[in-house]
């Protein structure tokens, strides 16, 4: 009989265990079946887990907040867009309740493809001080300019051309160093932050809800809508009282976003905004407003008349001059009035009435 440790001499090397008994040596394959269970279900875990996270993306605006932002685009101003991976500048020629499209850098390239609102987390308007100070410009060195010419040409009975002249060529300039000089001030303006609380809404439904509240609204409303801006302050009676203030969004669907207006809040007039007002509760809405047109008209036609009264009486009192009375009245009021036209129109644009944007028929 061999003895115990002969067995163990010839036995195929192995794991001990009890007993002094080795044990089978462990198969390659086992391994890879272990590693086999754990990352399968892993990998098919994964589509739930990204359909999981996709609840936290942003939600599409709403159809009226849209119609908002295609109102203050028109003039399609730079815009800080900020994303997952970051802020960036860009000027947007399309939106709408995809998200925005043709899009361009700082340096004026177009960039190809869009960018959906899902990636969006907000989206700001850069504001320069550039479209005010052109106007003091304007004005100021246009002023100016007038004033050279009219004592250059006055030698020579032509201070009235020189200073339209003057006008226009220093005004030209004087605008255009005012708009570089009033870029340098820039401020952002919110237009729309994400709500990360609703979960993504599907495109279909987008697309078949949102432009319905655009075409059947009625061409009154449209039209309040495009008047009423964020900065505009108006007035507004229904069925819930009276409102008087601002609103940020103005669309089809009713004004949201309101903001009461200071004097407002003084009267008592519609303290509390709500939430929204939709259209089926106005009645009217009135809007602060002046009439360039109208004032212009008055304005030219009260200095056109004094300028042909001084020009009769210029003539009526020089001795040895070939010019009629008429030629003097036409030349006094051609001079007087332009005039008339540039202070009128200020006058017209400054003083502010209430005027009815909307009325329920």
């Amino acid at each position: 009989m061999p003895t115990s440790s002969t067995k163990h001499s010839n036995a195929p090397s192995g794991d001990p265990i009890a007993g002094g008994v080795t044990g089978m040596p462990r198969a390659p394959g086992d391994r890879v079946w272990k590693t086999l269970l754990v990352l399968v279900p892993a990998v098919l875990l994964m589509p739930l887990r990204s359909a999981a996270d996709s609840g936290t993306w942003a939600a599409a605006p709403s159809p009226n907040a849209i119609f908002q932002f295609q109102k203050d685009n028109r003039p399609h101003p730079w815009l800080h867009i900020s994303t997952d991976s970051g802020m960036v500048e860009r000027r947007v020629r399309h939106l709408d309740l995809l998200g925005l499209h043709d899009m361009s850098g700082p340096r004026g390239v177009r960039l190809t493809g869009s960018m959906p609102w899902s990636r969006i987390s907000r989206v700001d308007e850069v504001v320069t001080g550039a479209g005010p100070w052109s106007k003091v410009g304007a004005v100021s060195v246009g002023v100016l300019g007038a004033g050279l010419g009219n004592a250059l040409g006055a030698p020579n009975n032509r201070g009235g051309r020189y200073a339209l002249a003057g006008l226009a060529v220093f005004g030209g300039i004087g605008g255009y160093l005012g708009g570089r000089y009033g870029s340098r001030y820039r401020f952002e303006r919110n237009w729309y932050v994400a709500d990360t609380t609703r979960h993504v809404e599907a495109v279909a439904q987008i697309e078949s809800s949102a432009p319905a509240s655009a075409t059947s609204a009625d061409c009154a409303v449209l039209d309040a809508c495009n008047r009423i801006g964020r900065n505009e302050v108006f007035r507004a009676y229904g069925s819930f009282g009276s409102f008087r203030g601002y609103a940020g969004i103005a669309g089809p669907e009713g004004l949201e976003s309101l903001r009461a207006d200071r004097h407002g809040r003084r009267l008592g007039v519609g303290a509390t905004p709500p939430e929204r007002i939709s259209w089926d509760q106005i009645d009217r809405v009135e809007m602060r407003g002046g009439s360039a047109i109208n004032g212009a008209m008055i304005g030219g036609a009260a200095f056109g008349v004094f300028g042909a009264l001084l020009g009769m009486a210029a003539i009526a009192l020089s001795d040895g001059t070939d010019v009629s009375v008429a030629e003097g009245a036409l030349v006094g009021a051609l001079y007087v009035a332009p005039v008339g036209i540039a202070l009128g129109g200020l006058s017209g644009m400054a003083v502010r009435r209430w005027v009815c944007v909307y009325q329920r028929h």
